[in-house]
């Protein structure tokens, strides 16, 4: 399984990454589970680094396969997947990228993740504080978002976003406020 570095609160790792001005989402923990991205780097933002992780994932380790100790002790299911899942599965990855773009698939997607995240509790005497979208790395919240409402917003790990997020990145490289770790 692959997770994401995130600042836990009260970590030695959340105060140096405060101090660098790497943690994008201070406040809602929400999102704090090594999945969604909550830090940028040098060179990525938090959308950046959510959207090359799900693909890298989606590329690199793709479906799983069975081993030997799979086919032994697990035959059913094992013959179940390789012969008949594992091929729908693709074919409907497939179509959807297809209706919806590699883009699309992957702001869905993740929509799903967000969806799956919200256990709808309310805390008395507990105010939420600022939200956070951990699809496009914004102050918005998540769960305000029709689907196609994200389907339409840009994507700016794709280049066709927020530039003003760009342009901060850049002249932080230039100043040399921001040193590669």
């Amino acid at each position: 399984m692959d997770q994401l570095l995130t600042p836990y609160p009260k970590t030695p790792l959340r105060d140096e990454m405060l101090r660098d001005g790497r943690v994008a989402n201070r406040e809602d923990f929400r999102w704090y589970d090594g999945y969604f991205s909550n830090v940028r780097t040098n060179n990525l933002s938090p959308a950046e680094l959510g959207f090359i992780r799900w693909k890298t994932r989606r590329e690199v380790i793709g479906a799983w396969r069975p081993t030997r100790g799979d086919w032994k002790y697990f035959k059913g299911y094992t013959y179940l997947w390789e012969f008949g899942l594992r091929h729908i599965v693709r074919l409907n990855e497939k179509v959807l990228e297809l209706m919806f773009g590699l883009e699309g698939r992957y702001k869905l997607q993740m929509r799903h993740f967000t969806n799956l995240n919200d256990f709808g509790l309310e805390l008395q005497a507990h105010s939420r504080g600022a939200s956070y979208h951990p699809i496009f790395g914004t102050d918005e919240d998540p769960f305000g978002d029709t689907r196609l409402s994200l389907l339409k917003k840009r994507l700016a790990a794709l280049g066709q976003g927020d530039e003003s997020e760009r342009g901060r990145r850049h002249s932080a490289g230039k100043d040399g406020a921001a040193e590669t770790r």
